[in-house]
């Protein structure tokens, strides 16, 4: 079953397709055939002179799809993904509100895993205002889609929920010319996205770019700069380990001399001991603690995320134990133990 997911937002010139989902621009997709599906109405029940009116689930289902207040209208002035669902055909006339919500969050998210690789490639830490549109969030403040009956496929309906209210995305947004789609589809967080062995090493590296993405849109700067020194300490282990000991894991990756290794770990270690303490203990702001500098921290951060998810997926190691040799064996041969 096909669907079309809105992304307010994202400006692109021309069509392209990425992690398997289809990206068309704005007005390109427009179907005139395409005509909504008939709108299920509530029975009025009229008991000793009292009236209510009585929703069965296809009422229900409609009545969602009416409050998020898409019209198809909204959707063509969108980029639009096209996907296939990983849901029965079946859903488009059975399934029950629940069940639109879950397919509707499941698709929503396989669309924004991807949009991961664009905004990792594209946007800024340090630019909340380029940021892309979270796929199906629209103006509402509702989350929605359109899916093709698979049938007739020249008929619609809407499903919608409110599932994403409170994460609205501001700001001229972020526009791809063909030059950077180009380079897009060629770029090496590509094959991170694309790995599907689902071992413990290649879900880190989605991890790391997931995570990255979603610290673009936490609105406060200290609430950001401390999500992603966290993101470091959640790829360095399993475990809680102390931000000295998390260095060591990290940084070996990311290095290949051992004038390398200290200026990162010293880097690192003002970042940790010098601003978060500031942060979280003694409630001071990242800005007042840096002034000017905090834009070239946060895009630091970023860099070294970005490296980190690449410098995991190119190890080549499946297991954390792999892992930890690896990263042994770098040690060694930049002189470190």
């Amino acid at each position: 079953m096909k669907a079309l997911i809105p992304i307010d937002n994202f400006n692109i010139e021309k069509p392209f397709i990425l992690g398997g989902i289809n990206f068309i621009p704005a007005s390109e997709y427009q179907n005139v055939m395409l005509k909504q599906k008939n709108m299920a109405i509530p029975k009025l029940v009229i008991t000793d002179k009292l009236s209510a009116y009585e929703y069965t689930d296809e009422s229900l289902r409609d009545l969602g799809s009416i409050l998020t207040g898409i019209q198809i209208e909204d959707v063509w002035s969108m980029t639009v993904a096209v996907i296939e669902l990983n849901w029965s055909d079946t859903g488009y006339y059975s399934n029950n509100k629940r069940e639109d919500e879950k397919m509707l969050m499941d698709a929503c998210n396989v669309v924004d895993r991807v949009l991961d690789v664009v905004r990792v490639s594209f946007s800024r830490m340090d630019n909340p205002l380029m940021n892309p549109g979270i796929p199906g969030l629209l103006r509402t403040g509702y989350s929605g889609m359109i899916i093709i009956n698979p049938d007739t496929e020249n008929e619609y309906r809407i499903v919608g929920s409110r599932l994403y209210g409170l994460t609205m995305v501001s700001g001229i947004g972020l526009d791809l010319n063909n030059d950077n789609i180009d380079s897009l589809v060629e770029d090496e967080f590509i094959s991170v996205l694309e790995c599907d062995d689902g071992n413990y090493v290649s879900l880190l590296s989605k991890l790391a770019l997931k995570r990255l993405s979603e610290a673009m849109y936490i609105p406060l700067i200290d609430s950001k700069f401390i999500y992603l020194m966290t993101t470091i300490e959640t790829l360095a282990s399993q475990q809680y380990l102390p931000f000295k000991k998390v260095k060591p894991r990290i940084i070996p990756l990311l290095v290949n001399t051992k004038e390398q290794y200290h200026s990162m770990s010293e880097e690192l270690r003002i970042f940790s001991e010098d601003i978060r303490t500031e942060i979280v203990h003694n409630g001071k702001s990242l800005t007042d603690i840096q002034n000017n500098e905090y834009k070239k921290i946060l895009l630091k951060l970023q860099s070294i995320i970005a490296r980190l998810a690449l410098a995991l997926y190119k190890s080549n190691c499946s297991t954390e134990e792999e892992l930890d040799n690896y990263r042994q064996q770098k040690m060694e041969n930049m002189g470190i133990i």
